[in-house]
């Protein structure tokens, strides 16, 4: 305000300097006014020069200078790069423009700093400052420097916030979450070590090892949890059983997932599979259909129950018993029993001597490389020695034995058995029932038993048939046969063979070979040809036994006590004589003795014959 000495003159006021604009002035009152914003973080005061002008045309000017005043208040920076220092009033919020942008908070701590595009540092002296950005958190790689300054790295396409420094920040606030500096830089835990411990089978509560992980944060405490009820972590780190748990080697083993979480949730997980030292015991599988391998320490026992099993002993050998369903039990090179019980099992030695039983059902049975007993037991079995010098067994059923190779005892016992020597020098019997019995290759003893059997002896051997109808080839080899009780059926085959005929009607076939043929009790036939060696045939005192020429044809002579065929001639002895001849028939007086000749070779002298046959 100016005053004029002339009290009637009117005083006229102007800005010849109106600090660019920014301000002006009321040309009565001499007010001056603000033009346009004011902003203290540009210039905190403004130079302007007034002039008065008096009625009487005097002037005069005067220059003043206006002082800004700071508030708070949401300050944005141009764009180019900015360095901007909160040295007034703490803003409510400072937003970077395009450009590197340096920013320093104010002294007492205030807002929120965006440091927007480009490569900004921003520096907070309180440590309450928050750093924001427009991404997600997922977005950016936060980072501890060196010199500890913080480096938040914008990962998107063209990273359009740059690579910011921070120092003394906080917090970070994202798009979608808000975390304090100390969190995001939070590392997790390092690698979770496990000390396994020696852990007893079916020890009570024990401790299975000690857990340990480093954690990379200065002064973070890790919590642990393990994803199964039956263990716990002790506070000293200790994998522990949980009360009333114990652990069995023969079952699955303890697999656990054990994690190790910091105070911000960053984890670290590890597998742990454990199994306790195995320790001998009677082992009983239960009643599920159970796979068990004993590869541990060797089991006492190990039992089946009402499922269908699949056991194999150790390797030492072992016990097995399969229980009441279809099993398979399998002996390794040990010393095993191995018992199927109900059921159709199928049950394998291997090596070692092994006892196999097959119990109740159709059984298969099969030895291994060791001298083994087997037996069938009940029901269609199915037994195999395989190499040793084995002793089968079948039992009651229909039963199928192979000795293989060695020099087997097989057993058919009662029902209808097929036995089978195979190679070796075999004691074979078919006992009860109606059996069918081969002796293959090697000298066998072979027995029919009761019952209507049919024996072949391979190579060689000596056989009794027993009661029943039976049927026997010797085979190759020097036979002894012996019919036994029953109208048999007896062929010496090949070889100097002996057969005896015993009770009952039988019918002996020598073959080739020199043969001793005896009929004993029974009305017998013996079957001879010519070429077929120098045979004997006795048939016994008393019944009605006949000789029967079987390659004999064409008209036959009779005179005195000889009798003349085509190709073989009948001398009767003295004593004795031939009571009538007709076609294809010639009698001799009771039990009469001589000597049958072929023109191609071979002869047959018997005695206690009535009737020869042609």
């Amino acid at each position: 305000m100016a005053t004029d000495a002339d009290a009637a003159d009117e005083v006229v006021y102007a800005l010849i300097d109106d600090a660019g604009g920014r301000f002006s002035i009321d040309p009565r009152t001499g007010e001056i006014r603000v033009a346009s914003p004011l902003d203290a973080e540009t210039a905190i005061a403004h130079d302007v020069i007034v002039t008065a002008k008096s009625g009487d045309g005097s002037t005069t000017s005067q220059s003043y200078t206006i002082g800004v005043a700071d508030v708070a208040e949401h300050v944005t920076l141009a764009d180019g790069g900015v360095g901007f220092v909160d040295a007034g009033i703490a803003e409510l919020s400072v937003t970077g423009g395009d450009g590197d942008d340096v920013i320093s908070t104010h002294e007492t701590g205030g807002g929120s700093i965006a440091g927007g595009r480009g490569n900004d540092t921003i520096e907070d002296g309180t440590g309450h400052e928050t750093a924001v950005y427009d991404g997600a958190g997922a977005d950016y790689a936060v980072e501890e420097a060196e010199d500890e300054t913080v480096i938040v790295r914008d990962l998107r396409e063209g990273a359009p916030e740059g690579t910011d420094t921070l120092s003394g920040i906080k917090t970070l606030r994202f798009s979608d979450t808000e975390i304090s500096m100390e969190e995001a830089l939070n590392r997790p835990p390092g690698e979770i070590a496990f000390a396994a411990a020696a852990v007893e089978e079916n020890a009570i509560g024990a401790v299975l090892g000690q857990l340990s992980a480093d954690d990379p944060d200065e002064g973070d405490t890790l919590r642990w949890s393990v994803d199964d009820s039956r263990v716990f972590v002790d506070e000293a780190g200790l994998l522990r059983l949980a009360d009333g748990q114990s652990l069995d080697f023969e079952k699955v083993p303890l697999t656990l997932d054990v994690t190790a979480t910091d105070r911000f949730g960053l984890l670290s997980t590890r597998k742990i599979t454990g199994a306790p030292d195995d320790t001998a015991e009677w082992l009983s599988l239960g009643d599920d259909s159970v796979v068990f391998d004993d590869i541990g320490v060797s089991e006492f026992e190990i039992s089946g129950g009402a499922g269908a099993d699949h056991i194999t002993t150790h390797a030492s050998g072992g016990t097995a018993r399969g229980g009441a369903n279809d099993d398979t039990l399998i002996g390794r090179g040990g010393d095993d029993l191995l018992d199927g019980g109900a059921g159709r099992d199928t049950i394998k030695g291997g090596g070692g001597a092994d006892t196999l039983i097959g119990g109740d059902g159709d059984d298969s049975l099969w030895s291994g490389s060791g001298h083994d007993y087997i037996e069938g037991g009940d029901g269609a079995d199915t037994l195999d020695g395989d190499t040793g010098n084995d002793t089968l067994d079948g039992g009651a059923g229909d039963d199928r034995l192979i000795g293989w190779f060695g020099d087997d005892v097989l057993d058919g016992g009662d029902g209808n058995d097929r036995v089978d020597g195979g190679n070796g020098d075999d004691t074979l019997s078919g006992s009860g029932g109606d059996d069918t019995i081969l002796g293959w290759i090697g000298a066998d003893s072979i027995s029919g038993g009761n019952g209507n059997d049919v024996i072949d002896a391979g190579s060689g051997g000596s056989f009794a048939d027993e009661d029943g109808n039976d049927t026997v080839h010797g085979g190759a080899g020097h036979d002894m046969i012996r019919g036994g009780y029953g109208d048999d059926l007896l062929h010496g085959d090949d070889d100097n063979d002996t057969i005896l005929g015993g009770h009952g009607d039988d019918t002996i076939v020598g073959g080739r070979g020199d043969d001793s043929l005896e009929g004993a009790d029974g009305s017998d036939q013996f079957w001879i040809g010519s070429g077929e060696g120098a045979d004997r045939v006795d048939g016994d005192i008393g019944w009605t036994d006949l000789v029967r020429i079987m390659d004999g044809s064409g008209p036959v002579y009779g005179s005195g006590n000889a009798i003349d065929g085509e190709g073989w001639t009948v001398l009767v002895d003295d004593g004795h004589s031939v009571t009538g001849v007709s076609d294809g028939n010639a009698t001799l007086s009771q039990d009469a003795a001589g000597i049958i000749t072929f023109d191609e070779g071979g002869s047959v002298s018997f005695a206690g014959i009535e009737q020869i046959n042609w």
